[in-house]
């Protein structure tokens, strides 16, 4: 019995380390569908961002560009959609996602 609580125990605290870890769902080479945790805040959106550069980086793009967000409140997460571009994008330059709102 304890090792089934110690077993769902580990798995709960493994899972909610993953809330700033971004998830690709869409590319179709020219954007980036990135899937990020509503509870994440601004290291997730960061690494949405990270994530998104190095996508549109390996076909050939300087950057990714943030252009909106679809938010999945039953499932507390946001669909950030990135457009590659050939020039350097402002979150970038600044380091910050909130900036340009």
């Amino acid at each position: 019995m304890f090792k089934k609580f110690l077993l769902a125990g580990a798995a709960v605290s493994v899972g909610a380390c993953a809330f700033d870890q971004p998830v690709v769902t869409g590319f179709n080479g020219d954007s980036v569908e990135i899937q990020v945790s509503q509870l994440g805040g601004e290291p997730a959106v960061a690494n949405a961002q990270s994530e998104a550069n190095r996508i549109c980086g390996m076909r050939g793009f300087a950057a990714a560009e943030y252009a909106s967000t679809r938010p999945d409140n039953y499932n507390y997460v946001n669909h950030n959609l990135y457009i590659c571009t050939n020039t350097a994008s402002r979150s970038n330059q600044d380091g910050s996602y909130f900036s340009q709102l």
